[in-house]
């Protein structure tokens, strides 16, 4: 073998060497076609068949995160181009007005045609793709939890007892916080009809005693006191409309803010939901004393939830959901411990305004902000 033979072998190994793996998309871009079908028979009595036309759609790539927003057309399809390689979740939403809601059941109550997927993948490499999204009707979400801070603040040790939750009356009439039930969702059977819980907490109130306007945040904190005092990273939250007591434990008390009312917690001195990942639910429960007790935890119909949020430090582990994708089909967060970040609802502009974004969908509809905002939203004024 000459000298020339080994020159080739020498430059194939080094060339070998610096690519491990070889790339399975090359650089280009993908459209994907997403046909969106009814299958509760609400299109069909309006147009007559199960096309959905005029549905928001949108597709966020799960690792990028780059969102892409279209309207279906008239045969109920949107087209999304300029894709990458990536998986892809897609929410499909079509809120259906009182006039329409009459002519499908006779009722004037909105409500909205709802579906999503988390598991289209689309390869820019190979070919163009298609999905279908079948939709059904979902409640028409008027309170939600707009803002959950739970990491702790920046620079003041391991302190942790500044979380909050805060909630927002996204409809366009005055709301009632009163026995409203906020739950921490411990267990992951998705497909049971029942969601399996560890907290579960009420509002106070009678019926009439807590109103919340259109466009109101109410904050409800772990622990209403000024928190800049022990951590000086930290936030005020003695302006809170509500906080977490429990009477049984060493727990702090402003006598000045009203306590939420403790229905199940089995451990913990207070409120305590997870840093970097966990599942809240909001439900309107009409007998607290229905709810009955499985494998050691209790447990509230599916159909009494009016909105969830789960969150997780990595938001791509789609495979690691507790909550039902009907009820949030994403995951929010994406924060580390001590951190100072807060995850807060997006918000949108409508021709009367502006709302918060509800696609059932927590990859979707929220954000992480570098500092919490209580009772209010960072990007209003």
């Amino acid at each position: 073998m000459n000298r020339s033979f080994y020159i080739i072998i020498a430059v194939l190994v080094v060339l070998g060497s610096g690519c491990k793996k070889m790339p399975t998309a090359v650089e280009n871009s993908a459209s994907v076609s997403v046909q969106i079908f009814d299958q509760s028979g609400s299109m069909k009595v309006l147009f007559g068949d199960s096309l959905v036309r005029s549905a928001d759609v949108t597709i966020r790539s799960i690792n990028y995160g780059k969102e892409y927003h279209e309207v279906s057309d008239s045969s109920g399809r949107v087209l999304f181009n300029g894709l990458v390689s990536d998986q892809y979740s897609v929410v499909a939403t079509r809120t259906l007005s009182e006039t329409e809601m009459k002519a499908i059941n006779g009722t004037s109550v909105q409500r909205k045609l709802f579906g999503a997927s988390s598991s289209i993948f689309v390869r820019a490499d190979l070919h163009d793709g298609s999905a279908a999204i079948a939709v059904d009707l979902a409640a028409l979400s008027d309170i939600v939890f707009s803002e959950i801070y739970a990491c702790g603040p920046q620079g003041s040790g391991l302190y942790f007892h500044d979380k909050y939750m805060e909630v927002c009356n996204i409809s366009g009439s005055i709301k009632y916080l009163d026995g409203l039930v906020v739950a921490r969702v411990s267990k992951g059977y998705i497909l049971d009809p029942m969601i399996y819980t560890s907290e579960v907490w009420k509002f106070p109130g009678s019926g009439t005693d807590y109103a919340i306007q259109p466009g109101q945040f109410v904050l409800v904190a772990e622990d209403a006191i000024d928190h800049r005092i022990n951590a000086p990273g930290s936030i005020d939250e003695s302006i809170a409309d509500f906080e977490y007591y429990r009477i049984s434990q060493p727990d702090v008390d402003n006598p000045n803010v009203p306590n939420m009312i403790e229905i199940y917690q089995t451990s913990g001195v207070d409120w305590l939901i997870g840093g970097e990942k966990d599942a809240l639910v909001l439900c309107r429960v009409p007998n607290i004393d229905s709810l009955r007790y499985k494998d050691n935890f209790l447990t509230i119909p599916k159909e009494y939830v009016i909105d969830g949020v789960e969150y997780h430090t990595d938001p791509t582990r789609l495979d690691q959901k507790y909550l039902d994708p009907k009820i949030d089909a994403g995951l929010a967060g994406g924060i580390l411990f001590y951190t100072g970040y807060s995850m807060e609802r997006k918000l949108r502009t409508t021709v009367s305004g502006w709302t918060l974004e509800d696609n059932n969908n927590s990859s979707i509809d929220f954000t992480k902000i570098q500092h919490p905002t209580p009772r209010k939203h960072y990007a209003l004024p």
